[in-house]
């Protein structure tokens, strides 16, 4: 059984605003993690255009895809830091994310609004 333990709120504002930071150097993508097309083309997975879960994962993990050495405080902080973005959004995620509506600007705003708020002590 896994048991989740909240991180440090600044802890958490930290891979929010590095997730930002991902999206706002290599671009945003919709509807996976990272832009699969160009990864096959030859570009490292890390360096192609993430998804705002995806870019919690390159700031938590250091990668798309959990290592085999992944921690459970690790694990505790994607968890926390998607939480956080979702309850400054009101909705998942990946729907938030996935929006045709929304461009990466208003991505990277949401996160780095997310951080701010966590740094303010306020989750929403």
């Amino acid at each position: 059984m896994i048991t989740l333990q909240a991180p440090p709120l600044a802890d958490i504002a930290d891979a929010v605003e590095k997730a930002a930071d991902h999206i706002d150097k290599v671009g945003h993508h919709r509807g996976h993690p990272y832009d699969p097309r160009k990864v096959d083309g030859g570009m490292k997975r890390e360096e192609v255009p993430a998804s705002a879960d995806g870019a919690i994962r390159i700031a938590v993990y250091g990668t798309y895809i959990p290592p085999v050495t992944v921690t459970a405080a690790q694990v505790d902080l994607v968890f926390a830091a998607e939480q956080a973005v979702e309850a400054h959004v009101e909705q998942r995620i990946d729907r938030w994310n996935d929006d045709p509506k929304k461009r990466k600007a208003q991505i990277v705003k949401g996160l780095r609004d997310t951080a701010a708020g966590l740094r303010a002590g306020v989750s929403a």
